[in-house]
């Protein structure tokens, strides 16, 4: 939930060995694919490198299990976040959700696609959708802070990240939009600070 690098590779780990285990089971693969992308999407490993995990495990994920809408969401971040096929991502969305309406992750990189769309409204709208299903995510908690970023909703934003740095003090991108947060309604000075934390 903290996403961090070193967590992200230890989960990686993990799912290597359950796929080890069970080579015919699609989660593990579903999961390996978001985790490059995540790793991808931060610089933490080149975004070849990520994009090649990512579609080689969804991929696999799809052809072991269709019906799984974690596949489906695997295949629409590489749509979305790596090839930049929107149409092939909404699609693969719209999947997701049919399959489980209820799955969170499906409506989290929906919101995404609503940001890369130039839709912050419909984002917010899909963000806190999600948020209502899973409200201890603290990745959903930053995706919401983020919409409402774009919005200009400072409060909100100071109000998620205040969320997000109860669970993890050093959480440099809660800090950082929480600074840009307070600058932009005129606080620059206590912006300052909190940015150079």
């Amino acid at each position: 939930n903290k996403e961090t690098p070193a967590e992200t590779f230890m989960a990686i780990d993990y799912f290597r060995q359950a796929i080890d285990k069970a080579p015919d089971f699609a989660l593990p693969y579903a999961f390996l694919s978001a985790a490059y992308a995540m790793l991808g999407s931060v610089g933490v490993i080149p975004s070849q490198e990520a994009f090649h995990q990512i579609v080689e495990n969804s991929e696999r994920a799809l052809s072991l299990d269709s019906s799984l809408s974690q596949s489906h969401v695997a295949r629409a971040v590489g749509n979305l976040f790596f090839e930049w096929r929107w149409e092939d991502a909404y699609e693969s969305l719209m999947k997701a959700i049919e399959l489980n309406p209820g799955a969170s992750e499906s409506y989290w990189v929906l919101g995404y696609y609503y940001l890369i769309m130039n839709e912050p409204p419909k984002a917010v709208a899909t963000f806190e959708k999600a948020w209502l299903q899973d409200p201890l995510s603290m990745p959903l908690a930053r995706s919401l802070g983020i919409a409402y970023f774009y919005q200009a909703r400072y409060d909100d934003v100071i109000r998620m990240s205040d969320m997000q740095l109860e669970v993890m003090p050093a959480n440099w991108y809660a800090l950082s939009i929480k600074g840009l947060s307070m600058g932009m309604q005129g606080n620059w000075n206590k912006a300052l600070g909190i940015l150079m934390q």
